[in-house]
């Protein structure tokens, strides 16, 4: 399996304004700690959904929440 990769945008003001579920919160805030300079997160759906206590297809339905918001975008392929 590879490991998706995602990068964060600038959330700072914008979080009180979104009406995110919990689950998208608690991944935004676990992502933007583990990423990397220049806003690089090296993590896929089963390893945030452990680290949120999360099945799989619930980490998914969280980035998919993020990546709507416009709060993160999915990069294939490293570009």
């Amino acid at each position: 399996m590879s490991t998706l990769q995602w990068s964060a945008t600038n959330a700072d003001g914008l979080l009180a304004d979104l009406d995110l579920p919990p689950a998208a919160y608690r991944a935004l805030l676990k992502m933007r700690g583990s990423s990397e300079a220049g806003g690089r997160i090296a993590m896929d759906q089963g390893p945030l959904g452990e680290l949120l206590g999360l099945s799989r297809p619930s980490a998914n339905a969280a980035l998919r929440e993020l990546e709507l918001a416009k709060l993160v975008k999915k990069i294939h392929n490293g570009v």
